[in-house]
C-alpha cells in the first residue's frame, strides 16, 4: 500500500481521513487524530486500512464487507524513530476479540507498507475457495473439514513466513 497518496482539494489529514468515518471504528479514528503530524495521522491511517485491506481479502469478500465492524489494535514491535517500521495487530469484530486471525505488517520503504492476514480457512466465501481450491471436491473438503485441522495446516505454512525476508525476495534489485 502506498502511504504517500493524497487527493487533490484535500488541505489536511483531517478532511482526508474524515472521508473514511464510515469504514474506521470510532476508536481508530481517535487513535489516528491523536497522532502529532500531518504525515504521523497519514501513516496511521494507512496502517489501519492496510490491516483492513488485509482482512477483507483473506475472506474474498472485498470492500462490501461492513469495514466498521473489525477493529484493530496496532502492535509495534520495531520502530525508527516515531515512525512504526513492523509489528502485528488484534483485531476485534462485532465487539470479540478475534484470536484465531492473525495480522502481520512491515514497512518496505517510507512510502510502502505491507500487511498479511491469516485465519480460519472456513470463513472465506465460497467464490474465493473455489478460485483458491480449485474446484468443489477441495471446497467440500475444507467446507466439512474439522476448522482446527484446517488452521492448523494454515499455521504450518505461516511459521515458515518471515516478512521481512519476503520483503527482500519481493523487491530484490
Amino acid at each position: 500500500m502506498d502511504t504517500s497518496t493524497r487527493s487533490q482539494g484535500i488541505h489536511s489529514s483531517h478532511e482526508f481521513i474524515s472521508m473514511f468515518e464510515m469504514q474506521l471504528t470510532k476508536r481508530e479514528m481517535n487513535v489516528i487524530m491523536a497522532e502529532e503530524t500531518e504525515n504521523a495521522r497519514y501513516d496511521l491511517f494507512f496502517l489501519y486500512w492496510a490491516m483492513k485491506e488485509a482482512f477483507i481479502k483473506a475472506i474474498g469478500q472485498g470492500l462490501g464487507f461492513k469495514l466498521q465492524t473489525i477493529d484493530f489494535t496496532i502492535v509495534p514491535s520495531s520502530s525508527q524513530g516515531r515512525k512504526i517500521v513492523s509489528g502485528s495487530a488484534v483485531m476485534t469484530m462485532n465487539g470479540i476479540v478475534r484470536h484465531d486471525w492473525r495480522f502481520r505488517y512491515h514497512a518496505l520503504d517510507d512510502r510502502h507498507v505491507l500487511a498479511v492476514s491469516w485465519g480460519p480457512c472456513h470463513e472465506a466465501v465460497t467464490s474465493f475457495k473455489l478460485a483458491a481450491w480449485g474446484h468443489e471436491k477441495k471446497i467440500n473438503s475444507h467446507r466439512n473439514a474439522d476448522p482446527q485441522v484446517c488452521d492448523e495446516e494454515l499455521k504450518d505454512l505461516i511459521q515458515v513466513i518471515d516478512i521481512k525476508k519476503l520483503c527482500e525476495m519481493v523487491f530484490k534489485e
